[in-house]
């Protein structure tokens, strides 16, 4: 029998969609949070951010992979940005591979196209 990992896949956002399961489930849990109200300053949505994560990885201890969508360039975006989306996806990002990586060292992430 081949080893499945149980996957948190995140679609960040200042509305955060997620699913949580195993590749053999015939469908996985998901749903959607808010990281902070609209207009929030970034250390708050990077800050509820890390910690919506932290919360997560403790209450699901058996997850051991994460993916979430690699933020597109400003060229990818043909106009549809502006820099300060740009900074906040990136910086969610890299808060998401940098939680998960201090709460479980070796704990695989990945950003996916």
């Amino acid at each position: 029998m081949t080893y499945a990992p149980r996957i948190l896949a995140l679609d960040l956002a200042a509305r955060t969609g997620w699913a949580l399961g195993y590749p053999s489930d015939e469908a996985p849990r998901s749903g959607s949070f808010r990281l902070a109200r609209e207009g929030a300053s970034m250390g708050a949505l990077f800050s509820s951010c890390r910690q919506l994560l932290d919360d997560l990885l403790n209450i699901e201890p058996d997850i051991k992979l994460i993916v979430f969508e690699a933020p597109m360039t400003p060229q990818q975006m043909a106009g549809r940005t502006t820099a300060d989306i740009m900074r906040r996806l990136i910086a969610s990002a890299a808060t998401c591979q940098a939680t998960a990586t201090y709460a479980k060292p070796g704990f695989a992430v990945a950003a996916v196209c």
